[in-house]
Order: C-alpha cells, then structure tokens, then sequence
C-alpha cells in the first residue's frame, strides 16, 4: 500500500546496466541503487522497481510500513541538504544520493524485501524512526559514525525481533521531503500496473494517498490503485504492499 500522502513523480523497473541497477531520477538523469544504499548490497533488487514520491510540506509527513514486514536493519547517510523541489530534481544530478538520507531495509514476506530511502532536503529539520533512536539530519562526525558520515542500526539478536504490520507508523519528516521504495522482483511483479506505466508514460506525476492500494491481490481488486483508500488510522487488512 502507499506509505505516505504525496506525489508519485517517478517509478519503474530497475534498469539493469552492466551489473549495476539504475533508478530514474528524472528523464534524462539516473542514479545507481549501489550509490543510494551507500554500501549495502544491491544485487538482492534485481528484476525490482522503484517509486519515488514527493511529500510537499501540506501533506502529512508520517511514512508507514507499506506491508506486513519484519525490520532487518536501518542506516543513516550524512548528507547535504539540497531542496527536492521540481527544479532541483531536474537540475541537480543524483540529488537523493548527495542529500542525507535514512534507509530501512524490510523483510515482506510474500511480498519479498524491501528498502525505503526517507531523503532529507532543505527546510526539514529531522527525519526519526519510530523503532530506533537513529535520525537524520545529524552531522557525521558524531559518535557512532564512521568516517564516511555512516551510522547503522540493527535489531538486537537477543530483543524480539521489530515487526511491523501494514500501516503501523514507520517514521516521520519534521516537514516534506521525498521517499524512494525499492522493491525485489517478488515486490514488483505484486504492484498495479498502472504504477509503472499509465496512458501518460511512467513518468506522469500521480497524486497518492497513504493507504490507497498498490498491490494485486485478491483483497485489493476493485478498488482504486491511487488515492481512493487514503486516511487515518491505519487501513485495514494484511499482506503485500
């Protein structure tokens, strides 16, 4: 389902070049997955898609878990700040890899595995998990960083492991900003497929609202892919995204 309120601006399947899975920031402008996980492995999303949406700062700014799902691990990448207004995504190149950014990484089960980039950008003060005290927007040589502005969380192996069920509150931008879910193959042959291509092309910006259904299954068919299920609390139901 869709985690958040906003604007689906990008989406499509990851384009494998050589080895290395390309998302597309705009036409004309790509960026490499290897170079948004920042060191995590890529390989695990090829046949995967990505969708990138937009949060402007009058839509809610709380991101849920877009499936039934079990955390495997979170990072934060210190970065810039650079806006990610219409301009700047057209103008700026790998602009979600230079800005800071927080990655969480999910085990959907059915619906395969999963990452989700929360992408800091001007104006937005911080970005905070619900499950961890990682967050973003912090300078990267504080403690518990490395050298290249990295900090990682991973769940304890002797805690209960961080499930969360579909629509449970994920994390939260302290004002808009964008997100970036990359699924695997598994993830991307469950989506609509009108979320990776439409009478428009792939690249028409579609309004979305958290909670409207963006899986095949039998529970979602006949409803509406974009905007008709929206709202809070969370939706009912269970399963893929």
């Amino acid at each position: 389902m869709a985690p958040v309120d906003g604007t689906l601006t990008e989406r499509g399947r990851l384009e494998n070049v050589n080895g290395d899975l390309y998302l597309t920031q705009i036409k004309g402008l790509r960026y490499t997955l290897k170079s948004l996980l920042a060191g995590w492995d890529a390989a695990p999303y090829a046949g995967g898609a990505f969708l990138t949406v937009y949060l402007a700062p009058y839509n809610y700014h709380r991101i849920h878990a877009p499936a039934d799902c079990r955390v495997l691990r979170a990072r934060h990448v210190a970065g810039a700040l650079w806006p990610v207004n219409r301009w700047s995504v057209r103008s700026i190149s790998e602009l979600f890899v230079r800005n800071d950014r927080i990655l969480v990484e999910m085990d959907a089960g059915i619906a395969g595995r999963m990452t989700i980039a929360l992408v800091g950008a001007t104006n937005v003060g911080r970005t905070t998990l619900a499950f961890s005290d990682l967050r973003g927007n912090v300078r990267g040589r504080a403690a518990g960083y490395d050298p290249a502005g990295i900090r990682d969380f991973t769940p304890a192996a002797d805690l209960p492991e961080i499930k969360l069920a579909k629509g449970d509150d994920l994390a939260c931008f302290e004002m808009g900003s964008t997100i970036v879910l990359v699924l695997d193959a598994a993830g991307a042959a469950l989506l609509r497929p009108e979320l990776l291509a439409g009478p428009e092309g792939a690249s028409a910006p579609l309004p979305v609202l958290f909670g409207s259904d963006w899986a095949v299954t039998p529970a979602s068919r006949g409803h509406e892919a974009l905007g008709s299920r929206g709202g809070r609390p969370n939706p009912a139901g269970a399963g893929a995204a």
